[in-house]
């Protein structure tokens, strides 16, 4: 079969059955792709995201497989006869099965890719490239295959490897650095072959986990050009026919690391022992080692199972290698150097073993147990274990000086006081060292403190001189588990050294700097005391309890618990550091580089995270948050990651945040804020969630995960900003989020891969002074404003079209804002269509658009739906109402442009703040089109109470019922002055009805006609009456005070009032005057007869 056209997989699945020939394949969408046949593909194939399983079939022809979108892939076999390309430019690419990529070779060619190899037995065959010269920074590859037997190209600038627990490295290595670190487990990386070759530096660092690299069979380093061993162990394993396995000229670097032997007769270059505590472990072997540096920063420890198997060509003879220097065999001592012999323990008869009383300041003692009743001076003490753990008493006044600063505690044994111990030595600080043993412990509930001077005064007169030749002793802690108590006041530092110290009193830590570097300080068994320090150096350790660091706590790594207070936490370096106790941490967080995780929320504390480092937070974000170039993720399985509703995050330089194995990310209460030229790229294998979002100008949010970013809040966009959308993301805006303008010329781009769902938005901002544009992968598309509650509103301009649609409103002016009013501009045409609204606000009645009610102006035409026709909303901004004269008619224009429709418009009108209360009857309002804009029209008719839309006699009915009720509904108020009586009756009848009284057919004249009409109806004094049955005076009745009224007027046979008005002839008047004479006196009955 052939499909020359290409394929092209999204979200979709294809599996193969029989031989299929193809142009290209493109896999996106967690799409998934199955052979169990041979695919050709002749062109290119680009697995961008999904899963492809060639394990029973092959892929052919292509000679290079791209990668190149940030989305993830797994790989569960491209065949074994695939002796192609593997090109990984962008993302995370997982491997699967033995045979997964067969002899093919995988290319990682950016820093931004991660690959995970996990074959259950041995990757056999294939290459591996981890080659970033050209881009000048390093890949990461994280193995958890048992085994990899094909070649490893660690690249000219070297690589980062993180294996999982156990990798080996069966085949060739070669290339640049070899960099091995840690994450959450112990990586422990296996070299067994001869082909290891790589000449770059080899780096091993730990941190909370250990570090190992093991050198097995044929395997050797005599390429590489040095070794940093930082938290970590280089074991040494003798082979058959390989018995030195490092080049004689390789020199070391030791910070709390370990070297171990194991047989062979090996040769070893310069060893420089820097920080913390190391161990030389040799296991039936003979070391010799080209010359040995033991900083004073650092402690060693030998340990040998028979002597004569460590020498050092640079060494002379020793008889006392100094306190930091101890060896072990079957008990910790102090060490000596014999050129013949090598590295030797201090022997029991080379010490004193005898009573305090006979030591001297020359003396190495060995003590099994000692009362120190009087200030003696030694150069060293060993508490000796025998059957009974050793102890030590000093009394009360008495000062035991260690000359040169070293004590090795024994296990279970106890140096106490009441009295005190010091460092001696001539220089003007000293250093007193306690090792104990890995397994072992020990108490220390002896005062240690400062070297009095000569004058023998310890502790300080800051008032006088008598002090002034006192000398600050430190204290170190190496090795095993050393309970403190006493009272100790020294003011060097404290340094511990893979021990674990606890606090057991309020006293027992001195007020001094402290350093830990491996091991941990806890101050537990004391609560309720808050412990103070200067300040706190933790790496590769655990501190925990009640601490308040007054300047600055830097941690490197390790673990932090209880409870942590002060001005400043610093992460000035690579490694992985936890802090569970810092809920009430005000201070500054400073993560500068590696890895912080973040256990408890911190709400008042100002984090920053720079460039390279990375904040992992357990669900809590901090409220306070900077990211400078840093990222910003979930930790791994804790689910989401939340946001409180004070939260800010402030991107200052290109930064991440990174969503990973679905850990959804969810800043979902706070605001991001991305500063001018900055890009927030959002990573990873999850869903987000952005609540309000600032983008400022030149600034950009990059989605490159695998999954849907959510803004549910505002977008403020401040100049020229963008979203970018990868392949694989996708970005949904929520129903209430809004697009807001913050400048005269705010332009959001977002750009998107062909294929993915548009972008909508549903609510527009633009401020005074502001403008808004959008354009989507580069074109301008209206705004469109749909659905219930969408709006788009302010008093600024809108730069392209807009498409009002039904439940959508454009509102002028700010709404969250008291009495605004605004004037909103569209550069482009407005399209209301049906059940759309408008929302003018109104403050007075008198006036100018967009200065005293709302206005729109639309550069392009204004076309308004008539059928069904848009919603008008009319609302006074003023809480007593629009004051204006409601016997006046008015017209407004809220919106100018040219419009598609001319008349009245069968509009939907709500009006509020015109009191309909106030508003006389018979008035009205309509919004009427003209070829300039639309209008508000106002118009009333009064005394129309009837609401019929013209002035009849049902109107003086009306009117005179009110009046006769009393109620003074001043609707009915004609004349103004605030009373409903006579008085607006005759207004009604002379200036409204333009007519006089009598004119009872309302034809605009009284004369004949309406006498007829009036004794026809045969109302006279028979009870209820009307207007047009006689009812002239408005008392509800006809009766001869109504004819009197009617004759009072003057306007019987007049003719219209509005015409040219004569005084009536005498025969009419004298022809009806008998009969209204009867009938004020007689029935209408009596009169006919």
């Amino acid at each position: 079969h052939s499909i020359t056209s290409g394929i092209q997989l999204n979200s979709g699945r294809l599996n193969v059955h029989s031989d299929l020939e193809t142009s290209s394949l493109v896999l996106e969408n967690e799409s998934n792709l199955l052979l169990q046949a041979p695919l050709t593909v002749t062109d290119f194939m680009d697995l961008r995201n999904g899963n492809v399983d060639a394990s029973r079939g092959s892929i052919r022809g292509v000679q290079a497989i791209q990668k190149t979108t940030p989305g993830h892939v797994n790989i569960y076999g491209l065949g074994s006869d695939f002796a192609g390309e593997l090109n990984l430019h962008e993302g995370s690419v997982n491997i699967f099965g033995t045979q997964a990529i067969g002899s093919g070779t995988i290319n990682v060619l950016s820093s931004n890719v991660l690959l995970n190899v996990q074959a259950d037995d041995q990757l056999a065959n294939a290459t591996v490239r981890l080659n970033n010269a050209q881009l000048n920074s390093q890949g990461t590859a994280v193995f958890q295959a048992a085994a990899f037997g094909g070649t490893l190209d660690l690249g000219d600038q070297g690589s980062v490897l993180t294996p999982a627990q156990s990798m080996r490295l069966a085949g060739p290595v070669v290339g640049g650095d070899l960099d091995l670190r840690t994450t959450e487990l112990a990586s422990h990386l296996i070299l067994s072959s001869p082909g290891v070759a790589y000449t770059g530096r080899t780096r091993i660092h730990g941190g909370i986990q250990l570090a190992t690299l093991s050198l097995e069979e044929q395997a050797s380093l005599i390429s590489t050009s040095g070794i940093e061993l930082d938290r970590a162990t280089l074991e040494l394993h003798a082979g058959a026919t390989n018995r030195n396995r490092i080049g004689d000229a390789i020199p070391i670097t030791m910070s709390s690391s370990r070297l171990e032997v194991f047989g062979g007769d090996e040769r070893i270059g310069h060893i420089s022992a820097v920080a913390g505590r190391n161990q030389v472990v040799s296991t039936s072997s003979q070391v010799r080692i080209q010359s040995l540096e033991i900083d004073t920063a650092s402690t060693m420890q030998f340990q040998f199972d028979s002597p004569q198997g460590l020498r050092i060509s640079n060494w002379s003879n020793t008889p006392f290698l100094g306190s930091h220097v101890v060896t072990f065999t079957d008990q910790l001592r102090f060490g000596k150097y014999d050129q013949v012999e090598g590295i030797l323990p201090l022997a029991d008869e080379t010490m004193n073993t005898g009573e305090a009383s006979s030591w001297n300041t020359t003396d190495h003692v060995g003590v099994r147990s000692a009362v120190v009743s009087n200030s003696v001076t030694v150069e060293s003490m060993t508490m000796i274990n025998d059957i009974d753990p050793a102890n030590v008493t000093i009394n009360d006044q008495a000062v035991l000086t260690i000359e040169s600063g070293g004590v090795i505690l024994s296990s279970s044994g106890r140096l106490e006081g009441p009295g005190r111990i010091t460092a001696g030595g001539a220089g003007p600080t000293g250093t007193l060292w306690f090792h104990t043993e890995a397994n072992d412990s020990a108490s220390v509930l002896v005062n240690i403190s400062d070297h009095p001077g000569q004058d023998g005064l310890f502790d300080p007169v800051t008032l006088g001189p008598l002090d002034a030749d006192n000398r600050p002793v430190s204290v170190v802690f190496s090795g095993g588990y050393v309970e403190l108590y006493g009272a100790n006041s020294y003011s060097g530092q404290t340094h511990i050294f893979g021990a674990d110290v606890m606090i057991r009193t309020p006293s027992a830590l001195a007020n001094s700097p402290l350093a830990i570097r491996g091991g941990s300080l806890s101050s537990e068994a004391v609560p309720d005391v808050q412990f103070q320090l200067p300040t706190v150096r933790l790496t590769d350790g655990t501190l925990a309890g009640d601490f308040l660091v007054t300047e600055e706590f830097w941690i490197d790594s390790g673990v932090q618990r209880g409870n942590i207070e002060g001005p400043r936490i610093t992460k000035a370096s690579d490694g992985l550091a936890v802090l569970y106790g810092v809920q009430n941490f005000t201070g500054t967080l400073d993560v500068q580089e590696g890895m912080l995780r973040l256990m408890q929320p911190l709400t008042e504390a100002n984090v920053v995270v720079h460039t390279g480092a990375r904040l992992e937070v357990n669900r809590s974000v901090p409220d306070k948050l900077t990211l400078a170039g840093g990222s910003l993720v979930p930790i791994f399985g804790s689910g989401t990651m939340e946001a409180s509703m004070q939260s800010q995050l402030v991107v200052t330089q290109d930064s991440t945040i990174g969503g990973f194995w679905h850990n959804d990310g969810f800043l979902s209460q706070g605001s991001v804020q991305i500063e001018s030229g900055v890009t927030l790229a959002l990573e990873g294998i999850a869903d987000s969630k952005l609540t309000n979002l600032d983008l400022q100008n030149g600034s950009k949010l990059s989605l490159m995960q695998n999954g849907t970013t959510m803004i549910e809040g505002h977008l403020q966009v401040g100049g020229v900003a963008g979203i970018e959308i990868a392949e694989s993301a996708n970005l949904i805006v929520g129903n209430n989020a809004r697009l807001v303008a913050q400048t005269p010329d705010s332009r959001l781009h977002i750009d998107f891969a062909q294929g993915l769902a548009p972008v909508k938005f549903r609510n527009y901002v633009a401020g005074p002074g502001t403008s808004l544009a959008m354009l989507v992968n580069g074109e301008k598309i209206p705004f469109v404003v749909e659905g219930a509650g969408s709006t788009l509103e302010g008093s600024g301009q809108f730069q392209q079209p807009v498409q009002l649609l039904a439940g959508g409103t454009i509102s002028p002016g700010d709404q969250g804002t008291d009495n605004s009013i605004g004037h909103l501009r569209v550069a482009g045409n407005l399209d209301s269509q049906a059940n759309s609204t408008w929302l003018i606000e109104m403050r007075n009645a008198v006036g100018a658009p967009g200065v005293d009610w709302d206005a729109v102006t639309v550069d392009g035409q204004i076309s308004v739906s008539t059928s069904p026709p848009p919603t008008f909303v009319f609302q006074a901004t003023e809480a007593n109402g629009i004051q204006f004269d409601p016997r006046q008619p008015y017209r407004w224009q809220f919106a100018n442009g040219n419009t598609n429709h001319t008349g009245t418009l069968n509009a939907n009108i709500v009006t509020a703040g015109f009191s309909a209360a106030t508003l006389p009857f018979g008035a009205a309002f309509s919004v009427i089109s003209e070829p300039n804009g639309l209008y508000l029209v106002y118009q009333v008719l009064l005394g129309d109470f009837s609401g019929n839309g013209v002035l009849d006699v049902a109107d003086i009915d009306q009117l005179n019922q009110q009046i006769r009720s009393g109620q003074m509904d001043l609707a009915y108020d004609l004349t103004n002055d605030g009373l409903v009586n006579a008085a607006d009756r005759v207004d009604w009848v002379r200036n409204l009805g333009n007519t006089y009284f009598g004119d009872a057919n309302f034809d605009g004249e009284f004369n004949s006609s309406d006498l007829v009409q009036i004794f026809t109806a045969n109302t006279y004094e028979q009870g209820l009456a009307t207007w047009a049955t006689g009812d002239w005076n408005g008392d509800g009745r006809f009766t001869s005070a109504d004819l009197v009224a009617a004759f009072q007027d003057g306007g019987f046979e007049l003719g219209p009032r509005t015409a040219l008005q004569a005084v009536p002839e005498p025969s009419s008047l004298l022809l009806w005057l008998p009969l209204v004479l009867c009938l004020s006196k007689l029935r209408l009955y009596v009169c006919q007869r």
